[in-house]
Protein backbone atom coordinates (compact mmCIF):
# COMPACT_ATOMS: atom_id res chain seq x y z
CA UNK A 1 0.00 0.00 0.00
CA UNK A 2 2.93 2.34 1.07
CA UNK A 3 4.63 2.05 -2.71
CA UNK A 4 0.64 2.57 -4.23
CA UNK A 5 0.62 6.00 -2.43
CA UNK A 6 3.94 7.01 -3.46
CA UNK A 7 3.59 6.11 -7.01
CA UNK A 8 0.33 8.05 -6.78
CA UNK A 9 1.98 11.52 -5.36
CA UNK A 10 4.63 11.01 -8.47
CA UNK A 11 1.76 10.80 -10.44
CA UNK A 12 -0.29 13.76 -9.47
CA UNK A 13 2.81 15.72 -8.33
CA UNK A 14 2.62 17.91 -11.59
CA UNK A 15 -0.71 19.08 -11.43
CA UNK A 16 0.53 21.14 -7.94
CA UNK A 17 0.59 24.01 -9.49
CA UNK A 18 0.38 27.60 -8.66
CA UNK A 19 -3.27 27.43 -9.67
CA UNK A 20 -3.88 24.95 -6.69
CA UNK A 21 -1.81 27.14 -4.11
CA UNK A 22 -5.39 27.79 -2.91
CA UNK A 23 -6.63 24.34 -2.22
CA UNK A 24 -7.73 22.83 1.03
CA UNK A 25 -8.93 19.59 2.26
CA UNK A 26 -10.83 19.55 5.55
CA UNK A 27 -10.07 15.80 7.62
CA UNK A 28 -13.34 15.89 9.66
CA UNK A 29 -15.72 18.43 8.42
CA UNK A 30 -17.66 19.39 12.02
CA UNK A 31 -18.16 22.02 14.01
CA UNK A 32 -14.62 23.97 13.03
CA UNK A 33 -14.49 22.23 9.64
CA UNK A 34 -18.03 23.31 8.54
CA UNK A 35 -17.76 27.30 8.83
CA UNK A 36 -13.79 27.05 7.95
CA UNK A 37 -14.72 25.22 4.31
CA UNK A 38 -17.65 28.29 4.03
CA UNK A 39 -14.64 30.90 5.38
CA UNK A 40 -12.26 29.26 2.38
CA UNK A 41 -15.20 28.66 -0.43
CA UNK A 42 -16.25 32.37 -0.27
CA UNK A 43 -12.34 33.63 -0.52
CA UNK A 44 -12.60 31.24 -3.69
CA UNK A 45 -10.45 28.41 -2.06
CA UNK A 46 -11.27 24.80 -3.44
CA UNK A 47 -12.25 23.02 -0.78
CA UNK A 48 -12.78 19.28 -0.03
CA UNK A 49 -14.28 17.77 2.99
CA UNK A 50 -13.45 14.29 4.56
CA UNK A 51 -16.51 12.91 6.75
CA UNK A 52 -17.12 9.71 8.02
CA UNK A 53 -20.81 8.36 8.02
CA UNK A 54 -23.29 8.40 5.43
CA UNK A 55 -25.56 11.08 7.56
CA UNK A 56 -22.56 13.76 7.55
CA UNK A 57 -22.01 12.87 4.13
CA UNK A 58 -25.65 13.56 2.90
CA UNK A 59 -25.88 16.82 5.26
CA UNK A 60 -23.03 18.20 2.89
CA UNK A 61 -24.54 17.08 -0.20
CA UNK A 62 -25.95 20.61 -1.29
CA UNK A 63 -22.21 22.34 -0.34
CA UNK A 64 -20.13 23.69 -3.55
CA UNK A 65 -17.33 21.25 -2.27
CA UNK A 66 -16.02 17.90 -2.86
CA UNK A 67 -17.27 15.28 -0.06
CA UNK A 68 -15.21 12.21 0.76
CA UNK A 69 -16.69 9.73 3.23
CA UNK A 70 -14.83 6.85 5.18
CA UNK A 71 -12.83 5.90 7.84
CA UNK A 72 -9.74 7.76 8.09
CA UNK A 73 -8.14 4.80 10.28
CA UNK A 74 -8.66 2.59 6.90
CA UNK A 75 -6.07 2.99 4.44
CA UNK A 76 -8.09 1.71 1.59
CA UNK A 77 -9.72 5.39 2.83
CA UNK A 78 -6.72 7.35 0.83
CA UNK A 79 -7.38 6.00 -2.23
CA UNK A 80 -10.39 8.27 -2.94
CA UNK A 81 -8.70 11.75 -2.56
CA UNK A 82 -6.10 12.36 -5.25
CA UNK A 83 -3.23 14.01 -3.60
CA UNK A 84 -2.82 17.37 -5.61
CA UNK A 85 -4.28 19.15 -2.41
CA UNK A 86 -2.23 21.63 -0.82
CA UNK A 87 -3.21 22.03 2.54
CA UNK A 88 -4.90 19.55 4.78
CA UNK A 89 -6.53 20.41 8.19
CA UNK A 90 -6.34 16.91 10.29
CA UNK A 91 -9.23 18.11 12.92
CA UNK A 92 -11.54 14.58 12.49
CA UNK A 93 -13.32 14.19 15.90
CA UNK A 94 -13.27 10.82 18.33
CA UNK A 95 -17.22 11.71 19.01
CA UNK A 96 -16.55 11.14 22.77
CA UNK A 97 -14.91 7.71 22.14
CA UNK A 98 -12.28 6.63 24.87
CA UNK A 99 -8.86 5.77 24.14
CA UNK A 100 -9.49 3.18 21.21
CA UNK A 101 -11.33 5.71 19.62
CA UNK A 102 -8.30 8.50 19.74
CA UNK A 103 -5.60 5.79 18.84
CA UNK A 104 -7.50 4.86 15.72
CA UNK A 105 -7.55 8.89 15.12
CA UNK A 106 -4.33 10.36 16.13
CA UNK A 107 -2.21 7.48 15.47
CA UNK A 108 -3.34 5.62 12.70
CA UNK A 109 -5.61 7.71 11.26
CA UNK A 110 -2.96 10.59 11.03
CA UNK A 111 -0.38 8.38 9.83
CA UNK A 112 -2.14 7.36 6.99
CA UNK A 113 -2.64 11.04 5.51
CA UNK A 114 1.20 11.92 6.77
CA UNK A 115 1.63 8.98 4.61
CA UNK A 116 -0.31 9.63 1.68
CA UNK A 117 0.37 13.77 1.66
CA UNK A 118 1.59 14.45 -1.27
CA UNK A 119 5.07 16.75 -1.44
CA UNK A 120 5.03 20.31 -1.16
CA UNK A 121 1.45 19.94 0.96
CA UNK A 122 1.15 21.30 4.46
CA UNK A 123 -0.83 20.14 6.90
CA UNK A 124 -2.32 21.19 10.38
CA UNK A 125 -3.17 19.26 12.95
CA UNK A 126 -5.38 20.05 15.74
CA UNK A 127 -4.51 18.96 19.03
CA UNK A 128 -5.67 20.22 22.76
CA UNK A 129 -4.29 22.16 25.59
CA UNK A 130 -5.10 19.41 27.38
CA UNK A 131 -1.82 17.95 26.66
CA UNK A 132 -0.77 20.42 30.08
CA UNK A 133 -0.62 18.08 32.63
CA UNK A 134 -0.17 21.27 35.18
CA UNK A 135 -2.51 21.21 37.96
CA UNK A 136 -1.63 24.09 40.02
CA UNK A 137 -2.57 27.29 38.13
CA UNK A 138 0.79 27.55 36.50
CA UNK A 139 1.07 30.08 33.67
CA UNK A 140 2.13 27.26 30.66
CA UNK A 141 3.40 27.80 27.29
CA UNK A 142 4.79 25.66 23.90
CA UNK A 143 7.77 24.86 25.81
CA UNK A 144 6.06 24.05 28.88
CA UNK A 145 6.29 20.19 29.70
CA UNK A 146 3.48 18.02 28.08
CA UNK A 147 2.75 14.92 30.44
CA UNK A 148 -0.80 14.48 31.08
CA UNK A 149 -2.32 11.65 33.56
CA UNK A 150 -5.22 11.68 31.08
CA UNK A 151 -4.36 7.99 28.54
CA UNK A 152 -6.50 10.35 25.83
CA UNK A 153 -3.99 12.98 26.37
CA UNK A 154 -0.86 10.84 26.17
CA UNK A 155 -2.31 9.71 22.60
CA UNK A 156 -2.55 13.88 21.54
CA UNK A 157 1.11 14.18 22.83
CA UNK A 158 1.84 11.04 20.61
CA UNK A 159 0.17 12.32 17.63
CA UNK A 160 1.98 16.09 18.29
CA UNK A 161 5.53 14.74 17.87
CA UNK A 162 4.55 12.45 14.46
CA UNK A 163 3.47 15.65 13.44
CA UNK A 164 6.42 18.03 14.15
CA UNK A 165 9.00 15.27 12.91
CA UNK A 166 7.15 15.33 9.37
CA UNK A 167 7.51 19.43 9.40
CA UNK A 168 3.78 20.00 9.86
CA UNK A 169 2.33 22.19 12.56
CA UNK A 170 0.07 21.80 14.97
CA UNK A 171 -2.43 23.90 16.45
CA UNK A 172 -3.18 23.34 20.27
CA UNK A 173 -6.73 24.04 20.53
CA UNK A 174 -8.48 25.18 23.78
CA UNK A 175 -11.82 25.03 25.35
CA UNK A 176 -14.01 25.29 22.43
CA UNK A 177 -17.34 27.13 22.58
CA UNK A 178 -19.94 29.40 20.56
CA UNK A 179 -23.19 29.16 18.67
CA UNK A 180 -24.94 25.89 19.98
CA UNK A 181 -21.93 24.84 22.09
CA UNK A 182 -21.11 26.41 25.64
CA UNK A 183 -21.28 24.20 28.57
CA UNK A 184 -20.94 26.18 30.86
CA UNK A 185 -23.67 28.33 29.93
CA UNK A 186 -26.11 25.36 29.26
CA UNK A 187 -25.25 23.76 32.92
CA UNK A 188 -26.37 27.33 34.32
CA UNK A 189 -29.69 28.19 32.46
CA UNK A 190 -30.02 24.11 33.26
CA UNK A 191 -29.79 24.19 36.95
CA UNK A 192 -27.10 21.92 37.08
CA UNK A 193 -23.78 24.37 37.27
CA UNK A 194 -21.11 23.89 40.09
CA UNK A 195 -18.53 26.00 41.17
CA UNK A 196 -15.33 23.79 41.69
CA UNK A 197 -14.27 23.65 45.28
CA UNK A 198 -10.56 24.40 44.41
CA UNK A 199 -10.33 28.52 43.40
CA UNK A 200 -8.95 29.48 41.44
CA UNK A 201 -9.78 26.83 38.86
CA UNK A 202 -8.75 27.98 35.66
CA UNK A 203 -10.42 27.40 32.01
CA UNK A 204 -8.75 28.30 28.73
CA UNK A 205 -11.23 28.54 26.14
CA UNK A 206 -11.09 30.18 22.24
CA UNK A 207 -14.55 31.51 20.14
CA UNK A 208 -15.60 29.26 17.49
CA UNK A 209 -14.78 32.19 14.70
CA UNK A 210 -11.36 32.67 16.36
CA UNK A 211 -10.26 29.12 15.54
CA UNK A 212 -11.46 29.62 11.72
CA UNK A 213 -9.16 32.73 11.60
CA UNK A 214 -6.46 31.06 13.16
CA UNK A 215 -6.78 28.33 10.62
CA UNK A 216 -6.89 31.40 7.75
CA UNK A 217 -4.05 32.85 9.44
CA UNK A 218 -1.68 29.54 9.20
CA UNK A 219 -2.72 29.43 5.35
CA UNK A 220 -1.15 32.56 4.90
CA UNK A 221 2.21 30.69 5.65
CA UNK A 222 2.51 32.80 8.85
CA UNK A 223 3.35 30.32 11.29
CA UNK A 224 6.84 28.08 11.33
CA UNK A 225 6.81 24.47 10.05
CA UNK A 226 7.55 21.48 12.92
CA UNK A 227 6.00 23.85 15.52
CA UNK A 228 3.18 24.11 17.78
CA UNK A 229 0.90 27.04 18.64
CA UNK A 230 -1.31 27.72 21.77
CA UNK A 231 -4.80 28.66 20.33
CA UNK A 232 -6.54 30.30 22.65
CA UNK A 233 -8.06 33.44 24.04
CA UNK A 234 -5.92 36.08 25.72
CA UNK A 235 -7.40 35.81 29.60
CA UNK A 236 -7.53 32.38 31.39
CA UNK A 237 -10.44 32.81 33.81
CA UNK A 238 -11.58 31.15 36.78
CA UNK A 239 -15.13 28.91 36.65
CA UNK A 240 -16.05 31.00 39.21
CA UNK A 241 -15.17 34.28 37.84
CA UNK A 242 -17.10 32.97 34.68
CA UNK A 243 -20.09 32.03 36.18
CA UNK A 244 -20.38 35.27 38.09
CA UNK A 245 -20.13 37.35 34.69
CA UNK A 246 -23.14 35.32 33.50
CA UNK A 247 -25.55 35.42 36.37
CA UNK A 248 -24.86 39.21 36.41
CA UNK A 249 -25.87 39.19 33.03
CA UNK A 250 -29.02 36.67 33.29
CA UNK A 251 -29.71 37.60 36.45
CA UNK A 252 -29.56 34.38 38.12
CA UNK A 253 -28.18 33.53 41.27
CA UNK A 254 -24.49 32.07 41.69
CA UNK A 255 -24.45 28.17 41.90
CA UNK A 256 -23.43 26.20 44.97
CA UNK A 257 -19.49 24.93 45.24
CA UNK A 258 -19.08 21.06 44.03
CA UNK A 259 -17.41 19.02 41.83
CA UNK A 260 -18.11 19.64 38.28
CA UNK A 261 -17.81 17.24 35.44
CA UNK A 262 -17.15 20.13 33.01
CA UNK A 263 -14.75 19.30 30.06
CA UNK A 264 -13.87 15.81 30.83
CA UNK A 265 -10.25 15.07 30.56
CA UNK A 266 -9.60 19.16 31.20
CA UNK A 267 -10.72 19.27 34.62
CA UNK A 268 -8.19 17.02 35.83
CA UNK A 269 -5.88 20.17 34.80
CA UNK A 270 -5.45 23.84 36.49
CA UNK A 271 -3.26 25.53 34.30
CA UNK A 272 -3.27 28.73 32.54
CA UNK A 273 -2.32 28.91 28.94
CA UNK A 274 -0.30 31.55 26.80
CA UNK A 275 -0.91 32.54 23.44
CA UNK A 276 1.63 34.44 23.48
CA UNK A 277 3.74 32.59 20.86
CA UNK A 278 0.48 32.66 18.10
CA UNK A 279 -0.19 36.10 18.59
CA UNK A 280 3.66 37.08 17.83
CA UNK A 281 2.78 35.91 14.39
CA UNK A 282 0.57 39.01 14.29
CA UNK A 283 -2.75 36.82 15.10
CA UNK A 284 -5.38 38.60 17.46
CA UNK A 285 -8.87 36.64 18.88
CA UNK A 286 -12.04 38.67 17.80
CA UNK A 287 -13.35 37.37 20.88
CA UNK A 288 -9.88 38.52 23.68
CA UNK A 289 -12.17 36.72 26.46
CA UNK A 290 -14.98 34.67 27.71
CA UNK A 291 -17.17 38.19 28.07
CA UNK A 292 -16.94 38.84 24.59
CA UNK A 293 -17.87 35.53 23.59
CA UNK A 294 -20.66 34.55 25.77
CA UNK A 295 -21.97 38.19 25.08
CA UNK A 296 -22.51 37.15 21.16
CA UNK A 297 -23.75 33.72 22.42
CA UNK A 298 -26.08 35.76 24.27
CA UNK A 299 -27.05 38.62 22.32
CA UNK A 300 -28.34 36.19 19.25
CA UNK A 301 -30.78 34.40 21.99
CA UNK A 302 -31.90 37.79 23.15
Amino acid sequence: MESAWRMSKARYSSRMNAGQEKSCLIVGCGYVGKPLAEALLSEGWRVGAVVKSEISSAALADQSYEVFQGDVADPLFWQQPDPVWKHVIYCPSTGGGGVEAYRQIHEIGLMNVLNWLPAGARLLYTSSTSVYGQSDGEVVDEDSVTEPASPSAQELVKAEHRVCDAGQTVLRLAGIYGPERGVLLKRLRAGGALIPQQDPKWLNLIYLTDIVSVIRHALTGKLKSGSVYNVTDNEPASYREIFQWLCDRLQLPLPDIGTPDYFGKRGITNKRVSNQKLRNTGWQPQYPSFREGYEAMLSVAD
